[in-house]
């Protein structure tokens, strides 16, 4: 069995285009999502979403179908960042995504 998803342990992975935005900006444009959602694909998410375009996007959750989970970071609608992905047989991915 493994423990919660420690999101303390790394930072958000830095947008390079605007390294020098103000990271409060950034959180602006970001509400979060306490109920699942769920998505055209059948997944199902729970974490901050755009303000733009209602797209995963900072941290959250996302269950595919009831097959695989992802936790971690998410850009633009996409796994991106540190994050910890487990399949449906049961084997764990922690690392980086991209």
């Amino acid at each position: 069995m493994i423990g919660p998803f420690d999101y303390t342990a790394w930072s958000e992975p830095k947008d390079e285009e605007n390294e020098d935005q103000d990271p409060d900006d950034d959180n602006e444009k970001r509400i979060p999502q306490d109920e699942w959602m769920v998505r055209k694909s059948g997944a199902q998410y729970r974490g901050e979403v755009s303000t733009e375009n209602l797209r995963p996007d900072g941290k959250g959750i996302k269950v595919h179908q009831g097959r695989s989970v992802y936790e971690g970071y998410f850009k633009d609608g996409y796994c991106h960042g540190f994050g910890r992905g487990i399949s449906a047989a049961g084997e764990i991915y922690q690392g980086g995504f991209n």
